[in-house]
């Protein structure tokens, strides 16, 4: 896996590089974005562990993120403000929304 550093000099995994891209490219008056997992999946053009679709610590927000996922959406400016698990979720499949950092 390439790791590479931001401008804080934190660690951000190129695997979720595109991720980063994605949510830097929004418009900066847009206040929240929901993703679905295949959407992400796409954006990033690989899979997700298994642990990101059973896991909310996965995508949890944290104040010095550690894990590379994390770094790359704090490091955007957002956050994730929720996570829906459900297998039959309306739009299919799974979503997240996440938020602007205030």
């Amino acid at each position: 896996m390439d790791i590479k550093t931001n401008d804080q000099g934190q660690t951000m995994s190129g695997t979720y590089t595109p991720l980063g891209q994605h949510l830097h490219s929004l418009p900066t008056n847009q206040k929240e974005v929901t993703l679905t997992f295949d959407q992400i999946e796409r954006i990033l053009n690989d899979k997700l562990p298994s642990s990101a679709y059973q896991y909310q610590a996965w995508w949890a927000n944290e104040k010095n993120p550690h894990q590379p996922q994390k770094i790359t959406i704090a490091n955007a400016g957002w956050k994730v403000d929720a996570i829906n698990f459900k297998k039959n979720a309306s739009p299919k499949g799974m979503l997240f929304p996440v938020v602007p950092k205030v």
